[in-house]
């Protein structure tokens, strides 16, 4: 409705080919296969600035149906400040050693962004710090899109079950709405 409003036509034709190109259940291996390598990490999901929706959308739903702590943030911002946090000695390794860094990584990203993501992954696996790559694929923008999403999806999913927690309960959060009425 929103493209409609918006008289995107191209936009529009792109969102009603997701019902053909978009495949969730190809996605939900991989989805709980990545589940699985996080089970006892604290995912950092990080994107390029034009990414940063989609690595903060990861972080929410590791956060909620996950029901683990996950943190985002952008290239080249984290490059300025936060990987010195990462650069793990010995007297930081137990705090290094809890989280998994996912690299969301788009080909159509401005070449030097792809060379800090590359050069920070390289850094981070010499420090031993466990990390994977998730390149952001899709025959369109929306297919690219809407694919990492679903894996999101899938993965905070089995995130939540690995847990031995339901994806769909938010306790917390009904217990906070409670308190603040």
């Amino acid at each position: 409705a929103l493209l409609k409003l918006l008289g995107d036509k191209a936009a529009m034709r792109e969102a009603r080919d997701l019902t053909e190109l978009l495949k969730p259940a190809a996605l939900e291996r991989i989805g709980r296969d990545l589940a699985k390598k996080l089970k006892s990490f604290v995912p950092v999901i990080y994107a390029s600035s034009r990414n940063q929706a989609i690595a903060y959308n990861w972080k929410i739903k590791m956060n909620e149906t996950g029901k683990i702590p996950a943190f985002t943030n952008v290239f080249p911002e984290l490059n300025h400040n936060e990987m010195t946090g990462f650069d793990v000695k010995e007297s930081t390794r137990e705090l290094s050693k809890n989280f998994y860094f996912i690299f969301l990584k788009d080909p159509d990203d401005h070449p030097k962004i792809l060379k800090r993501m590359n050069v920070t992954e390289r850094l981070y696996r010499e420090r031993r710090l466990p990390a994977d790559v998730l390149i952001l694929n899709g025959k369109t923008k929306f297919h690219k899109i809407f694919s990492s999403l679903v894996l999101a999806d899938w993965t905070a999913y089995y995130t939540s079950l690995g847990y031995g927690m339901q994806p769909d309960e938010v306790a917390l959060i009904e217990e906070f709405k409670k308190l603040i009425k």
